[in-house]
C-alpha cells in the first residue's frame, strides 16, 4: 500500500529535544471528504489530507475548548499553535495509510448540496464534485512538555499536552476534515476518544467537559456547548447502527424537515400541483415579496403576518433565496450585517453528524455551538438598502409557524432545539447543563 507523509514545515524545532514528547492517533474518515486540497471542495489525489489543514482545525477546536480559560486568548493561541510572527510548538505529521474510495452518490442531498453541481436551460454549467470515504490515516502530534504564559501579570507554566488533547478530542468527535463538515461531511473516528457506548454518552461528555476545564461562556468566537442532543436508536431496531451513512441520513433528515418538511416548514402540495411541497410556513419568502414588492396573484396574500424577519439566518449565512413561477421575485441574498457593514458569510453554530461510537455503533449527533447571536440582516440584490431583525415573537405567533409553541422570541434555534426533543423525533438531551436544569 502506498503511503503518503506530510508534515507542516511551520512548526518551531530549535527546541526538538527540549523535553519534547509525540503522540500518534489513528483516524479514519467515515463520511465522505469533500475538499481538502488546495482547490476549494475539491480532493487533491497527491495529499487528501494536509497537515496544515489539520492545524487549522485543532486551532479552531483549541479555541472552542480552551479558550475561554485564557483573559488574553490570542496571546496563548499564537504562543501554543503559531501566528504570522512565532513559530507553532505543536508539529504536525500525516501518514495517509489508506487512500479510500471515491464517493460520487448524492446522499443525503440536503447536506451535499453545494456539490451537485448546476444546470441551466438543460445544460451543465458546472460538473458535480466526487468525495472520498473511508479515508484512513495516522495523525502524529510532537510538542515540549510545558509552556510559559503570561497570563494577566502573572507568568504561569501551562501543560501542553491538556491544550493539544482537548482539542484533539473535540475535533475527532464534534469537527471533521474537508468542507461542510458541521453538516457531518467528513466525519472522523478515533477509537481512543469515542464513547465506549451508548449508555456512556453522558458521563463521557461531562467527564471530558471537566477533564478540559470547558466554560459556558459567549464570546467573541464560537466554544463548546456544555450539552448536545443525541438520537435514541434504541427505539428503532430496524436501523443498522454500524452505518454511519445511515445515520447521517437520518439526522439530516430531521434538519431538512424542520425546514422543508410538509406541515412543518411548508404546506401540503396544492390539488393537481406538480410540485413536490407546497408553500413555505417561514416569514422570509412573504417579507421578500413584500420588501422588493413583487408577488404573483397566487401568493399576494401573506399567510405569515406582516413582520419581515429572517429567522432562518441563524443557521448560517449567507442564503440565497430562489423563487418558481411567474411573478415572483428574483434571487436574492440574505448575508449577515455586522458592527454596520455587511459580511460575506457566518459560520452555522449547529453540528449536525453521526457519532462513532469505541464499540462501532453510531448515534445521530446535534450540538448547537455557543457564540454571539446575529441580529440584523441584508436582502442583498433586493433593491433596499435596509437591515432586518433576525427574530421577532411575531415570527411565532401566526398558526402555521414552525416556531409555535417552540420559541417565545421568534428563534429558530431554540425552536429547532425544542423539536429534537418532541416524541416524533427521538432525541435525549445530555449533558452539564442539562443536568444543572433538573437540579434548579
Amino acid at each position: 500500500m502506498t503511503r503518503h507523509f506530510e508534515t507542516d514545515p511551520s512548526v518551531e524545532i530549535s527546541d526538538a529535544k527540549n523535553n519534547h514528547q509525540s503522540q500518534i492517533y489513528d483516524i479514519k474518515v467515515v463520511t465522505p471528504m469533500f475538499g481538502g486540497g488546495v482547490v476549494a471542495g475539491e480532493n487533491d489525489p497527491s495529499m487528501l489530507i494536509r497537515a496544515t489543514s489539520i492545524r487549522g482545525h485543532l486551532r479552531f477546536w483549541w479555541r472552542a475548548t480552551r479558550g475561554t480559560t485564557y483573559p488574553e486568548m490570542r496571546e496563548a493561541e499564537n504562543k501554543i499553535w503559531g501566528s504570522t510572527e512565532i513559530s507553532s510548538k505543536v508539529g504536525v505529521r500525516v501518514n495517509i495509510t489508506n487512500s479510500g474510495s471515491k464517493f460520487v452518490e448524492n446522499h443525503p442531498a440536503y447536506a451535499l448540496f453545494p456539490f451537485q453541481g448546476k444546470k441551466e436551460h438543460g445544460k451543465i454549467k458546472e460538473e458535480p464534485k466526487s468525495g472520498t470515504v473511508n479515508i484512513e490515516f495516522q495523525l502524529q502530534l510532537s510538542y515540549p512538555e510545558t509552556l510559559q504564559l503570561k497570563i494577566g501579570n502573572t507568568d504561569k507554566i501551562i501543560q501542553v499536552n491538556n491544550e493539544v488533547e482537548a482539542a484533539v478530542w473535540a475535533w475527532v468527535n464534534f469537527g471533521g476534515i474537508g468542507a461542510r463538515t458541521r453538516r457531518g461531511c467528513g466525519t472522523l473516528f478515533c477509537k481512543v476518544f469515542a464513547p465506549e457506548n451508548q449508555n456512556k454518552i453522558c458521563e463521557w461528555f461531562k467527564n471530558h467537559l471537566q477533564k478540559y476545564g470547558v466554560q459556558q461562556k459567549i464570546e467573541d468566537w464560537l466554544t463548546l456547548s456544555q450539552y448536545m442532543y443525541i438520537g435514541d436508536q434504541m427505539t428503532k431496531p430496524m436501523i443498522i447502527m454500524t452505518k454511519p451513512m445511515i445515520i447521517w441520513d437520518q439526522v439530516i433528515s430531521v434538519y431538512r424537515n424542520f425546514r422543508q418538511g410538509k406541515n412543518i416548514g411548508r404546506n401540503e402540495p396544492a390539488k393537481g400541483s406538480r410540485s413536490p411541497a407546497g408553500r413555505s410556513r417561514w416569514t422570509e419568502p412573504d417579507a421578500i415579496r413584500r420588501i422588493t414588492k413583487t408577488e404573483n396573484n397566487q401568493h399576494r396574500q401573506s399567510i405569515t403576518g406582516n413582520v419581515n424577519v429572517f429567522p432562518r439566518a441563524e443557521f448560517g449565512l449567507p442564503i440565497i433565496f430562489h423563487f418558481q413561477g411567474s411573478g415572483e421575485p428574483n434571487d436574492t441574498e440574505l448575508c449577515p450585517f455586522v458592527n454596520g457593514n455587511r459580511k460575506e458569510r457566518m459560520g452555522s453554530p449547529l453540528i449536525l453528524k453521526p457519532l462513532i461510537l469505541a464499540d462501532d455503533n453510531v448515534v445521530p449527533c446535534v450540538l448547537c455551538m455557543n457564540g454571539k447571536q446575529i441580529d440584523k440582516v441584508e436582502l442583498n440584490k433586493s433593491g433596499s438598502k435596509s437591515q432586518f431583525r433576525v427574530c421577532s415573537p411575531q415570527a411565532a405567533n401566526y398558526n402555521a409557524s414552525p416556531l409555535k409553541n417552540r420559541s417565545t422570541n421568534g428563534s429558530a434555534l431554540e425552536a429547532f432545539k425544542k423539536y429534537l426533543t418532541e416524541p416524533d423525533q427521538n432525541f435525549n438531551l445530555i449533558g452539564k447543563q442539562h443536568d444543572d436544569r433538573n437540579n434548579k
